[in-house]
């Protein structure tokens, strides 16, 4: 099951975050470092939710009922998170990311008691297949991906020019990166709709 190994992987970002937080006197950087861990093991989670679901139920009716429950719980929690982290931050300021592997080892314990993992049917391809497929669909669709990432460079330089703009370095040489990418995901996006338009016409 990738949820567990994925949430784990969340909690032992949460956790180093709470730590250093709490026993490190200048604890920025390595609460960038436990948040980017505790993203990967979220980012492993979140997208297996939804075809789990599919696994666990084959009647259409339950499966919509089981996405309208997920979809709640998601729009609830982030409605709810935001209230409870405050109330959190105004006993300690670090106490919130301590909730992060609470919540994580409670949901693996449930995942462990109510989800029954079912036995993979047929073959497991081999890693060699599976990176091909990989490249495949990256090539496939990779044109979106180098877009948004154009954009967010983009923004990002423009965000710094913002926060920076007293250092002279970064006036000369952040302006440059900001005005490139953005040149740079304009042409894309004209390119692709170039190709597009050249799809309809045929």
């Amino acid at each position: 099951m990738v949820m567990v190994p994925s949430l784990l992987i969340a909690a032992i970002g949460g956790a180093i975050t709470g730590w250093v937080s709490w026993k490190v006197d200048n604890p920025y950087t390595w609460i960038l470092i436990g948040r980017a861990i505790q993203g990967i093991g979220a980012a492993g989670a979140m997208p297996v939710v939804i075809p789990c679901v599919g696994d666990l139920y084959k009647d259409e009716k339950q499966v919509s009922t089981g996405l309208g429950i997920i979809e709640t719980s998601n729009t609830f929690g982030k409605v709810l998170s935001p209230i409870l982290g405050s109330a959190l931050a105004a006993i300690v300021w670090f106490l919130p990311f301590w909730a992060i592997p609470v919540l994580c080892i409670v949901s693996i314990v449930l995942l462990l008691v109510l989800v029954k993992a079912k036995k993979q049917e047929g073959e497991v391809p081999p890693l060699k297949e599976f990176i091909k497929s990989i490249v495949a669909t990256f090539r496939e669709k990779g044109r979106w991906l180098v877009q948004l990432l154009c954009l967010f460079y983009s923004e990002f330089s423009f965000i710094c020019q913002l926060y920076w703009n007293q250092s002279m370095t970064f006036m000369v040489y952040g302006k440059g990166v900001y005005l490139r990418f953005r040149y740079l995901y304009c042409h894309l996006v004209h390119i692709w709709l170039v190709k597009k338009l050249e799809i309809i016409k045929m």
